[in-house]
């Protein structure tokens, strides 16, 4: 939690500016910090709920302990618009059930763990950390093309600028 405050800090970006929460899926790497804001909006696709109220488990570190309060559920698909931007949802099963990219404004996609970019191509996350290798890989499909974006944000493997 101190790698968030500290980054943040960077940007110039206090706690309490943190109104929403974007989820594009529930693993504790990716939830973990919430707890440092004070009563953001979370949101997450409503085949993710699953995660956290114990109809489905993942394994080792990544079982979800959901302590963050309420949260809002979208459907995939769905557009949303947070502080005048508007955010298209597209759902990517694989990782996880619920697993989602965003589409932001029409430069940025943000992937979450459902991607790898390599050489200008989405390939699947880490097989290991996939609970559904395959489904991702198809899913994938339904992708607008890469190039159409300015910028892609990975969880893991940063930043793709095209």
């Amino acid at each position: 939690m101190n790698i968030v405050r500290a980054e943040l800090k960077k940007l110039d970006i206090s706690l309490d500016q943190i109104t929403t929460i974007l989820l594009t899926h529930t693993d504790s790497d990716h939830t973990g910090a919430i707890g440092l804001f004070s009563n953001p909006k979370i949101y997450m696709n409503r085949d993710e709920e699953q995660m956290i109220n114990g109809q489905t488990a993942k394994m080792g570190p990544f079982k979800n302990h959901w302590q963050y309060g309420p949260y809002i559920l979208f459907n995939s698909n769905d557009t949303l618009t947070v502080d005048g931007l508007k955010i298209k949802i597209i759902h990517i099963p694989g990782h996880t059930p619920g697993s989602v990219c965003f589409v932001i404004g029409r430069d940025y996609l943000v992937t979450g763990d459902n991607m790898i970019v390599t050489d200008g191509k989405a390939g699947p996350f880490l097989d290991k950390f996939n609970m559904n290798t395959a489904q991702q890989i198809e899913s994938l499909k339904v992708l607008p093309d890469l190039k159409l974006f300015k910028y892609i944000l990975t969880a893991h493997y940063g930043i793709t600028r095209n």
